[in-house]
């Protein structure tokens, strides 16, 4: 008897072959597209928190004024007297 595992991957969510089931994007990453086996890395001057809900798209992510990305997964306060880059 052959079973078949057959489930949709959304956007946020990644699916390497052979997994039962798709996986959420991590912090630092997102998935803007339909039945991917990976997801792509935040750009830099964005951030990606996939803590609460998954990450679609880093356009509506981007640091606010007077904060900095901290490797792409979220935004800190610029110290002050200090330059932030970005």
């Amino acid at each position: 008897m052959l079973l078949l595992f057959v489930f949709f991957i959304y956007q946020g969510y990644y699916c390497v072959r052979g997994s039962k089931r798709p996986s959420q994007c991590l912090n630092g990453t997102y998935q803007d597209e339909l039945g991917q086996g990976s997801c792509k890395d935040c750009p830099a001057g964005y951030y990606c928190d996939a803590s609460s809900a998954p990450v679609v798209s880093y356009n509506d992510t981007e640091c606010p004024a007077g904060k900095r990305h901290f490797r792409n997964r979220m935004c800190l306060v610029c110290l002050e007297k200090r330059f932030c880059s970005f």
